[in-house]
């Protein structure tokens, strides 16, 4: 399978060791029985299916997925050593796809994530591509976050020393593009796990809440307050959003108070004797 085509859509990609027999197969995956109208189908590049309300797109393929940009994301992924074997001797895949919503997108993208969630468990994958987000994952990685919180997984980071002897970081997203929103950067002390970590955290709270950062937007990354401002991306020249420190909020004067109205002089008491 080779697969070059732009794509407004966003995809995500699960290679197997073999292709799945038809289509029944691979719909089947998802529900039991789902795919019992398609059982002796041939495998298809694209079938629509709507799923909790979301549009999505599945296709299947038998052969290999050749693709430069899959040997690149794969070449920064911190699971390399263990995905290269599956990438090197699959021989199928599942493709699946939704168009990004143009509003209320949590749980259409929640859906999305979901589905390719049974897809690979049940079809037995190893590895899992997410094109837009340049991350080449595991199986277990992937059903792991959709465990522990869906939002994760749509919140594609990467991060790298940026003056490692000056211990400067840099940490950046990809991914949010496909949801109408410019990818965001952060360069900070520390090391790049832990701004990898703080970011990706933070973009996750973003996208539970359905909100996507636009200039002067403040983000609490890692407990400090970011502003995103207009930027430049370190890694590919593209504008971004970039988190910078937020100005600390002017102290609130205290309004001025009016003087007291002076006290009434008290009369003396005069008494009756002496």
């Amino acid at each position: 399978m080779t697969d070059s085509r732009p794509s407004s859509a966003i995809q995500a990609i699960v290679l197997l060791a073999e292709p799945p027999a038809d289509m029944g197969v691979v719909l089947s995956a998802i529900q039991p029985g789902m795919g019992d109208p398609l059982a002796g189908t041939p495998l298809l590049p694209a079938f629509g299916l709507t799923v909790n309300g979301a549009d999505l797109r599945i296709g299947a393929f038998g052969g290999a997925v050749t693709n430069d940009r899959l040997r690149a994301d794969l070449s920064v992924s911190p699971m390399r050593e263990h995905l290269d074997p599956h990438v090197a001797a699959h021989r199928g895949a599942v493709t699946l796809e939704i168009a990004p919503p143009t509003s209320g997108f949590f749980g259409p993208m929640v859906t999305w994530a979901n589905v390719l969630a049974y897809l690979v468990d049940n079809l037995g994958a190893k590895v899992v591509w997410l094109p837009q987000q340049r991350t080449v994952t595991t199986d277990v990685l992937f059903i792991g976050e959709m465990e522990r919180d869906p939002a994760l997984v749509l919140a594609g980071v990467h991060a790298m020393w940026l003056d490692q002897a000056a211990g400067t970081s840099l940490a950046f997203s990809a991914g949010l593009h496909g949801l109408g929103s410019p990818e965001v950067q952060i360069r900070r002390s520390g090391e790049p796990a832990l701004l990898y970590r703080h970011l990706r955290l933070a973009l996750a709270d973003c996208l539970r809440a359905d909100r996507l950062l636009a200039v002067g937007d403040v983000l609490d990354v890692g407990g400090v307050h970011h502003e995103a401002v207009d930027g430049v991306s370190l890694t590919s020249g593209l504008p971004v959003l970039e988190l910078v420190p937020a100005a600390a909020p002017a102290p609130r004067a205290e309004p001025a108070q009016a003087a007291a109205p002076a006290e009434p002089e008290k009369k003396r008491r005069r008494w009756p004797f002496g």
